[in-house]
């Protein structure tokens, strides 16, 4: 948890100094009516990194402004538009479909426009209007494209994918002994699997996989989703194990739609249950559970 908390701090003040040298380094184009913060396309890597983001673009837009020069109600101001504006994107768009994804920069946009522009037509003595529409067309160009093009640049990188993976141990239930042996295991490739000791959870083993993340169908997610649960049922079956739990792998923060995950689940594990004598699907909310029935009431074991 220490190693965790460590990384998370480092990664917020990394977007905290990225956010502030970006916006004083280019103070000429920053601090205008018509303002283009070429820092703020960073505002939607909050749907990638949570909280580190949030927390640090907030900050970073507090240093950035004290040194704008319109005093105490831009720094607040602009902090509070980037908190906002990043932890509803989060909210929105952290499953990581395309539309949700979309949705969230749609609306850091909006959010960005109407505190930032508010703000700045009271301090500048300008129309309300011009100072809305000022922040707007700044906020298009730098959070609706700029940031689109970097979210979905990163999105599906190794680098993100192994951030938001190490999020497992958010829980410290097992116990910091399970994560120092998957240090040990020297990682797992997508698709593969690896089984570790329980330590302090209420299971015999815990086998762990690393599910695809969703790229349009295109990029063989179905056969690497396959592949998760086919290695996950070998090692069940080399360790002599009668029962196994499931999530829905991949349908979360990797954005892998559940109907389609749910078939490759249902489908695959039928097919191989030899010497297991109960599998169990923990959902993660109705509609899933739902779905989940669904499939297997086609394949009659319902």
């Amino acid at each position: 948890m220490k190693s965790k908390n460590a990384i998370h701090m480092t990664l917020t003040a990394v977007f905290a100094a990225l956010y502030a040298v970006g916006v004083v380094f280019l103070a000429p184009i920053s601090f205008q009516v018509f303002q283009i913060r070429l820092a703020d396309a960073l505002l939607p890597l909050s749907m990638l990194f949570g909280w580190p983001a949030i927390v640090g673009l907030s900050l970073g837009a507090f240093v950035a402004n004290f040194f704008g020069g319109l005093g105490p109600v831009d720094m607040i101001g602009g902090a509070a538009a980037n908190f906002l504006a990043t932890l509803i994107a989060w909210k929105v768009g952290r499953k990581r479909k395309r539309a949700t994804a979309l949705v969230g920069v749609v609306s850091e946009v909006i959010i960005v426009t109407l505190i930032v522009g508010t703000y700045l037509s009271f301090l500048l003595g300008m129309p309300f209007l011009i100072g809305l529409v000022g922040v707007f067309l700044g906020s298009v160009i730098a959070i609706g494209v700029l940031g689109s093009i970097l979210y979905f640049a990163l999105s599906s990188s190794r680098v993100t994918s192994g951030f938001r993976s190490s999020n497992v141990f958010n829980q410290p239930a097992a116990g910091p002994q399970l994560l120092e042996e998957c240090r040990r295991l020297g990682g797992c490739p997508t698709g593969e699997a690896r089984i570790t000791k329980r330590y302090n959870l209420p299971a015999k083993y815990i086998i762990h996989t690393v599910g695809p993340v969703w790229r349009g169908g295109d990029h063989k997610e179905d056969e690497l989703l396959r592949n998760c649960y086919m290695s996950s049922m070998t090692l069940a079956a080399q360790n002599q194990l009668r029962t196994i739990a499931f999530p829905s792998i991949s349908t979360g923060a990797y954005g892998f739609p559940i109907n389609r995950a749910a078939a490759i689940a249902v489908t695959n594990l039928l097919e191989s249950l030899t010497g297991i004598e109960k599998v169990t699907f923990v959902c993660f909310s109705k509609d899933d559970y739902a779905i989940y029935q669904s499939e297997l009431a086609k394949s009659k074991r319902i």
